[in-house]
């Protein structure tokens, strides 16, 4: 039983997954795909628009060489993140209900 379910391991549902884990809730992320499975299905040579800072989570910065990151660069940070935390995701999972 979970306190907490929640639904895509993007980065908002990470942002969640890291405060759920922070205020020491049972909780689980349950992603249909990959880890940032709509990033992960950007064009590959997309930047971002906002920039590293602004698409950080957890209080964990985005150190790259420039000011926006690229689709590549934000699927290595943020799968880093979810293991620098821990967090309890699991992949290719549809929900249905």
């Amino acid at each position: 039983m979970y306190d907490v379910v929640i639904i895509g391991a993007g980065p908002v549902g990470l942002s969640a997954a890291i405060a759920a884990s922070r205020r020491n809730l049972n909780y689980i992320v349950l992603e249909k795909g990959v880890l940032c499975n709509s990033i992960y299905f950007y064009p590959v040579n997309m930047t971002f628009l906002s920039s590293a800072n602004d698409i950080e989570i957890g209080n964990v910065p985005f150190a790259i060489s420039s000011f926006k990151a690229s689709r590549r660069e934000a699927l290595v940070y943020y799968r880093k993140v979810t293991d620098f935390f821990g967090l309890n995701v699991r992949l290719q999972t549809l929900v249905t209900d």
